[in-house]
């Protein structure tokens, strides 16, 4: 009785559950937080996986065939030997006739096709054709001043050829290229004149013969399948006419050809 009186500690029931309740809640609430980044997590990982499984498929890589075509139109030049010139303006006419060149056609427009190989980046082999267009001569006979006769003397030349072709890669899609091989050339030396006199009332005259040819140029790649090209190409035709006359003498042509290309 003399002491101090201690009283027991007491909870109601209903603060036990209220606190029971709160718990419950705060454990909800991280057990949904946990949750929620588990589930984050787990996209975030497929998307990485996805985007790493793109980047290990291949892409489709453009195969480029090595066969390639090619056309192109050329301005020639023609040269004809001034002896096969001369001979045929006194072969054609009695001697008491003078005579003299009034025209000599030398330039002419030609086409070229070609069909070529890529063996690799520096090397190619091409086959193709060329056509040279026409070239000719043009007499005028006079007795005097008086003329009386003329006489046109045509050549049409064409050839088919095999080459084999450097390349020499540069910059920004600019190559350089030089080729070399033979061609088979065909030359048709045609008559025209009047009066008719021996030569001019002949037969047309034609001469195929094998010759070596060679060339330069440059090429510009505007995509890897199209390009253009610039070449000087030099090319040997035999001349029927030289050959009536008893000589051999060749008809030597200059080609600057531009051509487009295609890559299969």
């Amino acid at each position: 009785l003399g002491g101090g009186i201690s009283t027991p500690a007491f909870t109601c029931p209903g603060q036990l559950g209220k606190l029971a309740a709160v718990q419950m809640t705060l454990e909800d609430t991280w057990v949904n937080k946990f949750a929620a980044l588990s589930v984050i997590s787990m996209l975030l990982t497929g998307v990485s996986t996805g985007v790493g499984a793109q980047d290990l498929v291949p892409k489709e890589v453009e195969v480029i065939s090595p066969w390639h075509i090619g056309v192109g139109i050329a301005r020639n030049r023609v040269s004809i030997s001034q002896e096969s010139i001369d001979s045929v303006g006194a072969a054609a006419a009695p001697a008491v006739l003078d005579f003299m060149v009034v025209e000599k056609q030398d330039v002419a427009t030609g086409l070229k096709l070609v069909v070529g190989y890529d063996v690799n980046r520096y090397f190619a082999v091409e086959v193709g054709a060329a056509n040279f267009g026409k070239a000719g001569v043009e007499y005028d006979y006079r007795v005097g001043l008086s003329s009386v006769g003329f006489l046109r003397t045509d050549y049409k030349m064409e050839a088919l050829f095999a080459d084999a072709v450097g390349i020499l890669p540069l910059a920004a899609g600019w190559s350089l290229l030089g080729r070399g091989g033979i061609s088979i050339g065909r030359t048709v030396a045609s008559f025209d004149g009047f009066p008719i006199t021996l030569i001019a009332s002949g037969d047309d005259r034609r001469q195929t013969k094998v010759r070596a040819k060679f060339g330069l140029g440059a090429i510009y790649e505007f995509t890897p399948r199209v390009s253009v090209r610039g070449e000087w190409e030099r090319y040997q035709l035999p001349d029927p006419v030289s050959t009536l006359m008893g000589s051999n003498k060749l008809v030597k042509i200059d080609s600057l050809t531009a051509s487009v290309v295609y890559r299969f």
